[in-house]
């Protein structure tokens, strides 16, 4: 998900092998075995509280499993500094705190910070990525604005515009578009999905809309509670029957000219 025209970093990968994480006495998944590729969009599909957050906030070293490691590259990522990790892969949160006041080219340039020598400031380069990424989500001639004079659906897309700054191989995204309008949707999405089609890029994004999966991520990974989960094919996984017992309510679909279509019965 580069912000930057040209040079890609190699060819990255994520992993999980034998990995149970637990919450609040709840078991998001137990050892579990999975591989997210470069040039794959993965979405991470559950109900409210299966457990989605916590298992991007292990994948990216930010939380301890209760057993089984990650690797990053083919390295266990707690092997890896922050500073190696964050170079690799992002992670768009699912929401954002913004305690200090600041603008909204200051904020896309702090996805430079892994890249920067201690105490050394941003140069024309940086500028120019943070520039290009906040075009990129539709923010252009918002730079000078202060942060918290953006919408909603403005302050996620320039989270997002922050991680293209980072410029990572791999990108955790936890509900990218949460807060924004269709077209902003479907944009972004479509933005994230060419990405990874270079075959240099992974994105693992929790979704909830059904057809923005359907449409946009190739493979899908489910959260059914008690540690079961299901991961493969987009189309191989996504089926009605899967997705009631998922969703817990009965689930249609038709085949339209953009393709499968969801809906609830």
């Amino acid at each position: 998900m580069s912000a930057a025209q040209g040079a890609m970093p190699d060819a990255a990968g994520l992993a999980a092998r034998g990995l149970t994480v637990h919450i609040g006495g709840k078991t998001v998944c137990r050892d579990l075995d999975i591989v997210f590729d470069a040039g794959q969009c993965w979405a991470m599909l559950g109900r409210n509280g299966a457990g989605k957050t916590t298992l991007l906030h292990t994948l990216a070293g930010l939380r301890p499993a209760a057993s089984g490691t990650v690797e990053l590259d083919g390295r266990p990522l707690a092997a890896l500094s922050r500073r190696q990790v964050a170079r690799r892969l992002g992670l768009l949160p699912q929401s954002h705190q913004d305690p200090f006041p600041a603008r909204v080219l200051e904020t896309a340039l702090s996805g430079r910070h892994p890249h920067l020598a201690p105490w050394q400031w941003e140069g024309a380069l940086d500028i120019e990525l943070a520039r290009r990424a906040l075009a990129r989500v539709d923010l252009a001639g918002l730079e000078t604005r202060m942060v918290d004079s953006l919408s909603g659906g403005e302050r996620r897309r320039l989270g997002l515009a922050t991680v293209l700054t980072q410029d990572p191989a791999i990108a955790l995204l936890d509900e990218p578009v949460n807060h924004l309008d269709l077209h902003h949707q479907v944009a972004l999405l479509a933005m994230l999905r060419e990405a990874t089609r270079s075959g240099e890029r992974t994105a693992v994004m929790a979704l909830h809309d059904l057809n923005l999966v359907a449409r946009y991520c190739d493979h899908v990974l489910m959260l059914f509670g008690e540690g079961e989960v299901l991961h493969g094919p987009t189309e191989r996984v996504l089926t009605t029957e899967n997705l009631a017992r998922l969703l817990g309510h009965p689930i249609g679909r038709v085949t339209s000219e953009v393709g499968p279509l969801y809906f609830p019965m």
